[in-house]
Formats: structure tokens, C-alpha cells, sequence
């Protein structure tokens, strides 16, 4: 008779990823091919940047650029809070969290405009000679994209939760729901990836110019 081999239970990467919401793997596949993208892009800006006739050109940072990270910086604070009031089972508070990143995002939204325009103005067009200074629009333009769908699934998170947390027995119902807990944790880790790829773009922009 064959022996039975022991069952050897998954540890680990394996176990986390079969238990994963197919909701949460397919925007974690989106997450990588994203990011990606963003590396290909942000190598092809450093060879255009350090090429010979770009290599000693003066580019001048936005200063709303800077206004902007510390709006995104904010953000990743208040979504954090957010998080743990969920954790928490505390509806309302949370959503008044969420909505103050809601605002955090706009003003991050108008900061990213008013930079490209007070780049445009410093003589650095998306279609100059200068190709280099382009990638800036492409990269920033890019990751507000990025930003916008965010934006659409905090509201798709915020207006239940704030009509849930209006009446008692409904927001009891709807905090006992371990999808709504880990549909937050999927805008918390989206989020935090914009945060960092941001934060990534910012530095290395504020080093090569």
C-alpha cells in the first residue's frame, strides 16, 4: 500500500494570495503593471535628461509641486485615521476622515494644474525642444489619472458610509459587513501606492533638475 504523504498546509506568500478577494488581485495586477509603467516612463526621462544638450539645461521645480506633496502627505495621514476608525467600528467619524481626504485629493488636483502652468510659463512645453522637461507632463499627467480613479473609489466608499452612519441600526449592520472593512483596506493600499509613487517622482525630479 502506498504511504499517505503528510499535507504540508500553504505559509506565506501562497496562503495570503488564495485568500485574496478577486477584487484585490485583479487591482493588484493593476498596481504592478502600473508601476511598471511608471519605471519605463521615469527611465526614458533620466536618458533624455542626461543626454548631452539636456545635461546642462537649468530646470526649475514647481513650487506648487511642493504644495502638492504636502497635500498628498496629508492624505495618506487622514486615510490612515480613516482606516482605524473603520477597524474600530466607529462609521461617522471615519467618514468625516474620508471626506477630508476627498478635499486633500482636490487641492492635490489643483496644485499638479497650477504647477504644469507655472511650468509652461518658465518656458518648458510639453512639445519643446527640450524632451526632457515633456516627461514631467507625461509622468505628473499620468499619476493624476491615477489620483482621479481613487478619487472615484473613495466616493464610491464615502456616500454609503455616510448615509449608514446617519442612523444607528444601519450603521450597525453595515460595520458587522467584513466587506466593507476590506473594501477600505483596498482604497487604503491604492491609495498609499499613489502616495508613494508620487513621493518617488517628487524626489527624483527634485534631484535631477
Amino acid at each position: 500500500m502506498l504511504e499517505k504523504k503528510p499535507i504540508i498546509a500553504e505559509k506565506g506568500f501562497l496562503q495570503n494570495l488564495r485568500q485574496l478577494h478577486p477584487y484585490q488581485t485583479m487591482m493588484y495586477m493593476a498596481m504592478a503593471g502600473s508601476g511598471f509603467l511608471f519605471l519605463v516612463i521615469l527611465v526614458a526621462y533620466s536618458v533624455q535628461r542626461f543626454q548631452f544638450q539636456n545635461a546642462q539645461l537649468q530646470i526649475t521645480l514647481p513650487k506648487a509641486f511642493y504644495a502638492s506633496t504636502a497635500f498628498m502627505l496629508l492624505s495618506a495621514a487622514c486615510i490612515k485615521i480613516a482606516k482605524n476608525y473603520i477597524l474600530r467600528d466607529q462609521l461617522k467619524p471615519a467618514s468625516n476622515m474620508l471626506a477630508g481626504v476627498f478635499l486633500l485629493a482636490m487641492g492635490f488636483a489643483g496644485c499638479q494644474v497650477w504647477g504644469w502652468m507655472e511650468f509652461y510659463t518658465k518656458g518648458f512645453q510639453l512639445t519643446g525642444n527640450n524632451v526632457a522637461s515633456s516627461y514631467v507632463y507625461i509622468l505628473s499627467g499620468i499619476h493624476l489619472f491615477h489620483v482621479a480613479l481613487a478619487l472615484g473609489f473613495l466616493l464610491y466608499i464615502l456616500i454609503p458610509f455616510y448615509r449608514n452612519s446617519r442612523h444607528v441600526v444601519n450603521e450597525l449592520i453595515f460595520v458587522t459587513n467584513p466587506y466593507q472593512k476590506k473594501k477600505m483596506n483596498m482604497l487604503f493600499v491604492f491609495w498609499t501606492y499613489v502616495d508613494v509613487v508620487w513621493l518617488v517622482m517628487f524626489f527624483y525630479f527634485a534631484l535631477t533638475f
